[in-house]
């Protein structure tokens, strides 16, 4: 087995995905407390408060980033018409079909 120096997590790194954990807890912390001051204040829930005060912050905020970005290149090298459908729904059936009924087409043969 082949390990490269980049397979190995640096320090730095280590230390900033911590400050991101942090962050967001201090975040949650943050949203909790003003959802729970708006409920003393008001007698009345928020629309958010059952919600949010149920929900964890998610702590690897950069991973969910970068998963997304991850699935954004995958979908950007798919052909076109893997992207989108080129039916025309204004008629009964797609080209090349036959119409049955009103609501059904056979395939071609």
């Amino acid at each position: 087995m082949y390990i490269a120096a980049d397979d190995i997590p640096d320090d730095k790194k280590k230390k900033q995905e911590e400050d991101d954990i942090n962050v967001a807890n201090e975040l949650g912390v943050a949203i909790k407390e003003n959802l729970e001051s708006h409920y003393e204040i008001t007698k009345e829930p928020s629309a958010l408060s059952t919600d949010l005060l149920n929900m964890k912050i998610p702590t690897t905020l950069e991973k969910l980033l970068m998963d997304d970005i991850d699935e954004i290149k995958w979908i950007s090298k798919k052909p076109v018409n893997d992207k989108i459908c080129m039916r025309d729904y204004s008629k009964q059936c797609p080209s090349m079909w036959e119409p049955i009924t009103e609501t059904q087409c056979s395939a071609p043969k």
